[in-house]
C-alpha cells in the first residue's frame, strides 16, 4: 500500500536532483596551494553546504620541489649561454673565412693582370715588331722596371743584342716574371720545345752576356735542366756546371 508520505512532488524531485548534481561537482578534487597542515574549505551553492578537503602540497603527486626548479632553470640558462657563444664563434669564423677568400681572390686578380711596366713593355715591343723603330730608341728612355719587363718577354728568343740592350738600360738580369721564371730560365727553355736539347737555336753569345752581367746560375729549377739541357751544347752544360764532378 502506498502511503501519502512516499509521494513526492515534482518540485521535491527537482531539488533532490539539483543537490545530487552539486554534490557530484563538489566531489571533484580541487587542489589549492596550502600549508603543510590539512585545511577545509566550505562552498555554498543553491542552499547546499558542501565540505571540500584540500591536501597539503607535499601530498600532491605532481608537485616539484622549488630547489629542483631552480636547478633546471640554471641548467637551461647555462645551455643558452653556451649556444650563444657557439653561434658567435660561428659568425666570427665565417667572417674570417670570407676575408681570406677576398684576399685570395685579390691575389689571383693581381697575378692575372700584368703590371703597368709589363703592359708598357709589351706595347713597345709591338711597335718594334711592326715598324722600323729600334729597341734602343724605344727602351732607352724607359725606366729600369720597363726594361726588366721587356727582357723577361724577349729572353726566350735568345738574341744576344736584344738582351744586351735591356741590360744596358737597367734591366735586372736575375728578375723573375709572374710565373716565377727567371731570365736565365727563360733563355734555357727557349721559345718552344724545339729550342731545347740538341736544337740549333742555342747561342753561346747569350751566355757570355749573362756571365758579364753576373747572372745567378744556381737559381735554375731541376726539371728545366732535365727537360731542356739533355743533349745541349757543351758550353751550355759548362755554364750550368752540369758535368762537374761532385
Amino acid at each position: 500500500m502506498i502511503r501519502a508520505s512516499d509521494l513526492r512532488t515534482a518540485s521535491s524531485w527537482r531539488e533532490d536532483e539539483a543537490r545530487g548534481s552539486l554534490k557530484k561537482k563538489c566531489m571533484i578534487p580541487k587542489w589549492r596551494t596550502m600549508s603543510n597542515s590539512r585545511c577545509k574549505r566550505s562552498c555554498t551553492s543553491s542552499g547546499a553546504k558542501i565540505r571540500v578537503l584540500c591536501l597539503p602540497v607535499s601530498h600532491r603527486p605532481w608537485s616539484i620541489h622549488p630547489k629542483d626548479t631552480m636547478n633546471h632553470r640554471d641548467q637551461i640558462s647555462s645551455l643558452t649561454r653556451e649556444i650563444d657563444q657557439i653561434r658567435q664563434k660561428e659568425l666570427d669564423l665565417c667572417k674570417k673565412r670570407e676575408n681570406l677568400l677576398i684576399e685570395e681572390a685579390q691575389r689571383y686578380t693581381e697575378a692575372a693582370q700584368p703590371s703597368a711596366a709589363t703592359q708598357i713593355a709589351a706595347a713597345l715591343i709591338a711597335v718594334y715588331t711592326e715598324s722600323d723603330v729600334t729597341l734602343e730608341t724605344l727602351f732607352g728612355v724607359q725606366s729600369a722596371e720597363v726594361n726588366t719587363a721587356g727582357l723577361l718577354q724577349m729572353a726566350e728568343w735568345r738574341d744576344p743584342k736584344t738582351i744586351e740592350i735591356f741590360l744596358k738600360y737597367g734591366a735586372d738580369v736575375n728578375a723573375k716574371n709572374k710565373a716565377s721564371f727567371s731570365v736565365l730560365e727563360m733563355v734555357i727553355q727557349g721559345h718552344d720545345g724545339y729550342w731545347r736539347g740538341d736544337s740549333l737555336h742555342w747561342n753561346e753569345a747569350v751566355f757570355d752576356i749573362l756571365t758579364e752581367y753576373h747572372v745567378d746560375r744556381q737559381e735554375v729549377k731541376g726539371w728545366i735542366i732535365e727537360q731542356c739541357c739533355d743533349g745541349a751544347p757543351k758550353y751550355v752544360r759548362d755554364f750550368l756546371h752540369l758535368d762537374d764532378e761532385v
